[in-house]
């Protein structure tokens, strides 16, 4: 910072010019006349003057803005005029930058070393008398001290003049001008970027009008902004609830806002930023050069005149808003010697902005200019007025309390669109708790909770059953249907001594269907709800009944799991389906009876074999003539009999086996019973 600061005091002495930031003929500032906030945290910003002639003004902005300035700025010079240019600093470093220029200032930080880059340089120097040149050089010399015999480096200039060569001492009392305009132009080019660089994160951008006689000239564009926000008091006291409104806004702005119309949109447009402020360099392929042939007559087919494009008409980001008024409260006539009660339509506050759609979206439009300097932030009223509520306790399943909250209902009778917001509730003169409350339109209903009700206790008693309702067999899939009923008892004891009107929110089962009551008074994406009144010291049961269908498919054909011909004892089963069961069942008996003999058979014959075996090897120990061998030899034929009849009774198994397991499934595959 301080050698920047070294280098204007410098630079401004050497060229005897008066050094100022912006270009020559412009304006700092054009001021703001339009704010427009929006609550997806964008605003649109309006500046507006009356010029004469060709003019620039010169519009500051955070670092953090550039992008959606770039992106979205709209200039126009009406009455005649045009606009010429928008231009603003490159974000590249300083130093680069300053290196770009004729002479470079990020380098010099002396005289000489600023001296050394204009050799050649027409200038003037006065000592005071003013000597006419050219720079040849500088050079140091060793000069006496006067008074001492010391010797210091001092430097001296080298000039052509029209006399001739002169060298000339450069001392503090020796101030130079250049001659050459070009070159002035550009040194001052250089301390415009050298002060703009001293606050890194504001940026100037410069607009340029032209034209003649007195013209309006205005400026918008969008930029972020904080979020405007609604903050609610609602007095449920009285016949008619009261709600007030207010709207907190954020001027974070570079401007002050002085007497501006001022907008604020519900809505939510979609808005995106891009870089468009750091210079891309795209690289690009090297391509030798190459030789060409001449090229051949080609003959072009007949082309017809393409339609002219449709231009839409200019548009203004946000239709103006027209102003009409809005319900405000009034001063009750009160005796001198009443006390003053507490009543939000009787606090002197009137809303101070009218609200109207604008295009698909809705915007109140504060009636009287407003004044805010920059980084202040201020509350606005934007609806004072009566509105419909009934108060009511709400008990919602699961909430995890035997309390109900305290709550109410709220129709938007406002003729306008609510944002969402915190809201303060009062009754009877006293604070009641606090609520939230999500936007809604003109006419929709509102449901807000803000305090716990102990007057009112609620137990729920839950029971569910079960029970077959009906079973079909189609194609051999067997679908059994069990029909299982909820109910949900709440039983409600109300200590008041007046009437609770209480709402119920019971969970919402989308498999479910309602049976008691008939159906809800209204329905969310997560409840239902039921609406009941509640006498003084009554305790009321309010019954939810709901049913549901629960379906089990099981393929019979191939099913090794036979637990579904459990289903042909049951009662609930219709009689068709049970008997098609029983003679499933019958028929896999049938199946397994074969079953069962094949692996007798199969057992016996392995246990033979390995009988065999066992003889064989004995008679071979003991001989064939020997008494042990004849009787080991009369065993071992005796099996081989048995062996016999078993590979005969196998053969019969099988066949038996394959006609009853055909049977089976001939049966199931194409069994249909409803």
């Amino acid at each position: 910072m301080k050698r920047r600061s070294a280098l204007l005091v410098l630079v401004a002495v050497f060229c005897g010019l008066t050094v100022v930031l912006p270009a020559q003929g412009a304006l700092d500032g054009m001021p703001v006349s339009r704010v427009s906030l929006f609550s997806s945290g964008v605003g649109y910003f309006e500046h507006a003057a009356t010029v004469s002639g060709d003019v620039q003004f010169r519009l500051i902005f955070n670092v953090r803005q550039i992008n959606d300035v770039l992106k979205s700025m709209v200039l126009r010079d009406l009455d005649g005029g045009s606009v010429s240019m928008i231009t603003y600093p490159s974000s590249e470093p300083l130093e680069r930058t300053l290196q770009s220029f004729a002479v470079d200032l990020g380098s010099a930080s002396t005289m000489a070393t600023l001296l050394r880059q204009l050799r050649g340089a027409e200038m003037t120097l006065y000592t005071p008398t003013a000597i006419h040149g050219r720079l040849i050089g500088l050079e140091t010399r060793k000069v006496a001290v006067p008074g001492s015999t010391a010797l210091v480096d001092e430097v001296f200039l080298n000039v052509l003049t029209p006399d001739g060569l002169r060298s000339v001492l450069l001392s503090p009392l020796v101030s130079i001008r250049l001659r050459d305009e070009a070159l002035n132009d550009e040194l001052n080019r250089a301390l415009n970027l050298i002060l703009e660089a001293n606050d890194p994160n504001r940026k100037p951008v410069a607009l340029a009008f032209s034209g003649s006689g007195r013209r309006r000239v205005r400026v918008g564009y969008v930029t972020e902004t904080p979020v405007w926000k609604t903050s609610y008091r609602l007095d449920l006291a009285g016949a008619r609830p009261f709600l007030q409104a207010w709207a907190i806004v954020e001027n974070s702005s570079e401007f002050d806002w002085d007497g501006v119309s001022l907008s604020l949109v519900v809505g939510r447009p979609i808005s995106f930023t891009q870089d468009l402020y750091t210079p891309l360099y795209n690289r690009r392929p090297v391509v030798q050069t190459a030789l060409q042939s001449a090229p051949t007559p080609t003959a072009y087919n007949e082309g017809v005149a393409a339609p002219r494009s449709m231009t839409a008409p200019s548009v203004s980001p946000m239709a103006e808003a027209s102003r009409r008024e809005s319900a405000s409260g009034g001063y009750a006539d009160m005796a001198a010697e009443e006390q003053e009660s507490f009543a939000l339509s009787e606090s002197g506050v009137s809303a101070a902005a009218a609200g109207e759609r604008a295009g698909e979206l809705f915007a109140f439009t504060i009636q009287e200019p407003v004044s805010l300097a920059r980084r202040q932030s201020a509350m606005l009223p934007i609806y004072n007025g009566n509105i419909t509520v009934e108060k009511l306790s709400i008990y919602s399943l699961g909430q995890g309390s035997q309390y109900p909250l305290n709550g109410a209902r709220i129709t938007n009778d406002s003729g306008m669109q609510l944002p969402p917001g915190p809201i303060t509730v009062f009754d009877g003169g006293n604070y009641a708790g606090d609520a939230l409350i999500d936007s809604f339109m003109d006419g929709d209903r509102r449901l807000i909770s803000y305090a716990v009700d102990q007057t009112v206790l609620v137990q729920v008693l839950a029971q569910e059953d079960r029970a077959i309702s009906t079973a079909r067999i189609v194609s051999g899939v067997l679908t059994v249907e069990r029909l299982g009923v909820f109910s949900q008892t709440y039983r409600i004891a109300n200590r008041a001594v007046e009437a609770k009107l209480m709402l119920i929110e019971h969970p919402l089962y989308h498999a479910r269907t309602l049976v008691e009551p008939a159906a809800p008074e209204e329905q969310t994406a997560s409840h239902r709800r039921f609406r009941l009144t509640v006498p003084a010291g009554a305790t009321v049961d309010f019954v939810v009944r709901e049913q549901q269908v629960f379906s089990e498919s099981i393929t019979l054909l191939g099913n090794r799991n036979t637990s579904y011909l459990t289903y042909s004892t049951q009662g609930e089963i219709p009689r068709a389906v049970r008997d098609a069961l029983i003679r499933a069942g019958e028929l896999y008996a049938a199946v397994s009876t074969v079953n069962t003999r094949l692996s007798e058979l199969t057992r016996e014959k392995s246990l033979l074999e390995t009988s065999q075996s066992r003889l064989r090897a004995n008679i071979e120990t003991v001989g064939r003539a020997s008494p042990e061998g004849v009787r080991f030899l009369q065993r071992l034929m005796a099996d081989e009999d048995r062996l016999e009849q078993i590979a005969t009774a196998l053969n019969q198994a099988a066949e038996d086996l394959r006609r009853a397991q055909t049977e089976l499934d001939n049966y199931l595959r194409t069994l249909t019973v409803r």
